[in-house]
């Protein structure tokens, strides 16, 4: 938990909504199954196994990670492990912090305008929305029969997170 509790700290004070540390792999399958984060920092090994079932998670849904290890980066890493970033402990906690709020915006910043599918409960039309977040309080009604749909921030609410494994 030596670096842990600092990473942790320290993405808290810049405004990251930070879920953990966790220190075995349940509690991390645990904190990814309550809402999907938007980044993740994985210890390579965690108390009770290699957090290799979680990095496959991660990478199926497209969420971007870094790997702690005292190791470093194997030319081949392992499948679950290669479209994380590969941190050996060393590297300035800093500099870690600056790279994850970076991937933050820039995820962020990708779903500002976002498209969306909603189905009219009256007369079953399919609307696609594009939406914005200058337009999140807006009313969305049918483009077919005219019935409001609800508001665009009720539709679809994007959450900013992150979680870290022990170190």
């Amino acid at each position: 938990m030596a670096f842990a509790l600092p990473l942790t700290d320290g993405l808290k004070r810049r405004g990251v909504d930070v879920a953990g540390p966790a220190a075995t792999l349940q509690r991390a399958a645990r904190l990814a199954a309550r809402r999907r984060p938007d980044a993740a920092v994985l210890d390579l090994e965690l108390l009770d196994g290699v957090s290799a079932p979680i990095a496959a998670k991660l990478t199926a849904e497209r969420v971007p990670f870094w790997l702690l290890s005292d190791l470093p980066r194997p030319a081949v890493p392992p499948p679950s492990f290669r479209a994380g970033r590969w941190i050996e402990r060393m590297r300035s906690m800093e500099a870690l912090i600056m790279d994850i709020e970076q991937t933050l915006r820039q995820n962020a910043l990708r779903r500002e305008v976002r498209e969306i599918s909603v189905r009219c409960p009256a007369c079953e039309v399919l609307n696609r929305i594009v939406a914005s977040p200058d337009l999140d309080r807006a009313k969305i009604e049918c483009s077919a029969c005219g019935a409001e749909l609800g508001r665009i921030e009720d539709l679809a609410a994007p959450a900013s997170s992150a979680f870290t494994s022990k170190d």
